[in-house]
């Protein structure tokens, strides 16, 4: 939603589409919260007795649901506001304190969108690493990572700067770092499989199929980008329809988790244990 004082410049009725925005979040955080639940139940109760509980990916679970719960929440209270000064508005009594309630809600909601961005891209980030090895390779990305959160800052109204333009740049930097970090993860796992058609996986030690995990890798990432691009070309449209970035921040969420419960649950299937890796490590986060 944009901030109350824009709402004269909006094409279409503002409670319309912040309604709408705040639904499909909402209905999304609930796919989020479910997902995150089957996360922690896959890693306590899905693995080998003998073998640790990933807390790293615990905690990053639970990252992940926080920032999606807080952005939903100060989107609420936002829609609140809205409604209440459309009211006043139309009374001819403006209040300046629920204006600078507004602004403030609107400032932490974009940082905690902005993190959550960050959190997803620096999870692609770690997975290129972990399966490569090689510092080089993940350097690109990493300079990317930075971009993305200097524009996402910027955009988010930290500064001078003009929103749109930023924000436009966050996109497509976050486009181009999940592009680029998905395809060499594919790459990677392609051309281990043309080698070996099963690795060991270090969290469980279990032999597990690489091209099924090449491709839960690709879904997310398509996914995640098809929601980007969709992002990119609300842009052109003018007003609230910008606001289509909203409902994001429970996609990324939803396909971290659903990156480890599919991996978890075909890791799961195998039935044949293995004790030595084949040739690299497949992370799970």
């Amino acid at each position: 939603m944009l901030p109350v004082q824009w709402l004269t410049k909006a094409p279409i009725a503002i409670d319309t589409v912040g309604v709408a925005m705040v639904v499909v979040e909402a209905v999304l955080y609930g796919v989020s919260l479910f997902m995150c639940l089957a996360t922690l139940y896959v890693l306590y109760r899905k693995r080998p007795l003998s073998f640790p509980v990933n807390r790293k990916l615990v905690v990053m679970a639970f990252l992940f649901i926080s920032v999606s719960t807080i952005h939903l929440v100060l989107n609420i209270i936002r829609l609140e506001i809205m409604t209440i000064m459309s009211t006043m508005m139309a009374s001819r009594l403006p209040d300046q304190t629920l204006y600078r309630l507004d602004t403030l809600c609107f400032y932490f909601r974009n940082f905690s969108y902005v993190l959550q961005h960050l959190l997803g891209d620096a999870v692609i980030i770690f997975r290129c690493y972990v399966l490569w090895r090689r510092y080089w390779v993940v350097i690109p990305s990493i300079i990317l990572w930075c971009g993305v959160g200097a524009c996402g800052f910027m955009g988010a109204g930290f500064g001078p700067w003009d929103r749109g333009s930023m924000m436009t740049a966050f996109f497509a930097l976050t486009l181009g770092m999940n592009t680029i970090g998905t395809a060499l993860i594919a790459y990677r796992i392609g051309t281990s499989s043309c080698k070996c058609n099963t690795t060991h996986l270090p969290l469980y030690g279990w032999r597990i199929d690489l091209r099924s995990v090449m491709h839960i890798v690709i879904d997310a990432g398509l996914i995640y980008s098809l929601a980007v691009l969709v992002v990119l070309c609300s842009k052109s449209s003018e007003g609230p329809l910008w606001d289509a970035w909203n409902p994001i921040s429970p996609i990324i969420s939803i396909m971290f988790y659903m990156v480890i419960i599919r991996v978890t649950i075909l890791q799961s299937s195998c039935d044949v244990p293995h004790s030595s890796s084949d040739l690299a490590s497949i992370p799970l986060a």
